[in-house]
């Protein structure tokens, strides 16, 4: 984590570094995209999936942003099953709703995020978030 904490200051340069070294490894040019703890803490102290009632079906997600937003989609959106919902957007990130069911699963998710807001995007579990956190501290 300090290694992390030291770079913050500079996210230009290490996503450069990163970028190259993917590039060098895998052989093919790979996006990355660099939060701060501060950017993920200032993200948790919003509570965005406040009032979600989290059953062991439902996913929490956080999608991060590269590019301008040029979506139209109207926010707050749910999908015409009910089963997936952005819940808010910013130049940052998307926060998302997945509830799991034998016709929706991630991968849809994804298709709808990649055609809304572009593909240069990732997507991680606010669990996942959650845990850097606490561990960060």
């Amino acid at each position: 984590m300090s290694f992390l904490r030291q770079r913050s200051r500079v996210p230009g340069t290490l996503k450069k570094k990163i970028e190259q070294n993917l590039k060098k490894n895998f052989g093919t040019e790979i996006s990355v995209i660099i939060r701060t703890v501060k950017e993920l803490q200032e993200l948790a102290d919003t509570d965005p999936f406040k009032g979600i009632n989290v059953t062991k079906e439902t996913r929490l997600y956080v999608t991060f942003l590269t590019d301008k937003l040029n979506s139209k989609l109207k926010i707050p959106y749910e999908s015409p099953d009910k089963n997936f919902r952005i819940l808010c957007v910013t130049d940052k990130y998307i926060c998302s709703v997945l509830t799991l069911t034998p016709e929706s699963n991630t991968i849809d998710l994804m298709v709808i995020i990649e055609k809304e807001f572009g593909r240069k995007v990732t997507t991680r579990n606010w669990n996942t978030i959650m845990k850097f956190l606490k561990t960060d501290k």
